[in-house]
């Protein structure tokens, strides 16, 4: 039983008060292993279901644990605010990673973390990034259109940056004499 229901009976069962209420022999037992019913020792009615009760720990009153249940939220209300404008994402992201930033033929490399074994893998999960930077520097060509894989009509778009990413290891050698000082994935920008 997940957490919620849980919560959503014991809230049942605090509102039966001191008399307790009856529930399915199921439920009771999760509602006791947790400590938050007391079960009436008589056992189980005809229908299946037996008579619990609160305990301390669901009505909250112990002061060293949280109550089971959650009180409602209290709001404040307040006038006279104007809301402040949209921003794409919730809020004001800076970039990750210098995309936006990197001139033609540039490139920057984004060092290999721990939890992969190569650059080569690295590169598989990066791709979809350097994919995203690529579409958000696409622009649509006026009155071109194609269908998409989803049988979808999509503006035809044209590349106005591209970016593609390599795998590349520690000490390799470029012409320039330039040498990679760590495991990496780097980013050149081609358009």
């Amino acid at each position: 039983m997940d957490k919620r229901s849980i919560q959503r009976l014991g809230k049942k069962v605090l509102a039966a008060g001191a008399n307790g209420v009856a529930i399915s022999v199921a439920d009771a037992e999760v509602l006791k292993a947790e400590g938050l019913v007391e079960v009436n020792p008589a056992g189980p009615n005809a229908d299946g279901t037996i008579l619990v009760r609160a305990t301390a720990k669901l009505q909250g009153a112990s002061a060293t644990e949280a109550p089971a249940v959650e009180s409602k939220p209290k709001f404040e209300i307040v006038s006279g605010l104007i809301p402040p404008p949209v921003t794409r994402g919730g809020g004001v992201r800076e970039e990750i990673y210098p995309f936006s930033k990197l001139e033609n033929g540039g490139t920057f490399a984004v060092p290999v973390p721990s939890k992969y074994s190569s650059p080569e893998e690295f590169l598989e999960k990066f791709t979809s990034t350097i994919a995203s930077a690529n579409r958000r520097f696409a622009e649509p060509i006026d009155g071109q259109t194609k269908t998409n894989r989803k049988g979808e009509t999509v503006p035809v778009t044209r590349q106005t940056r591209k970016f593609v990413g390599r795998a590349v290891h520690a000490g390799q050698k470029y012409d320039n004499g330039f040498v990679e000082p760590a495991d990496a994935v780097r980013v050149f920008r081609v358009l």
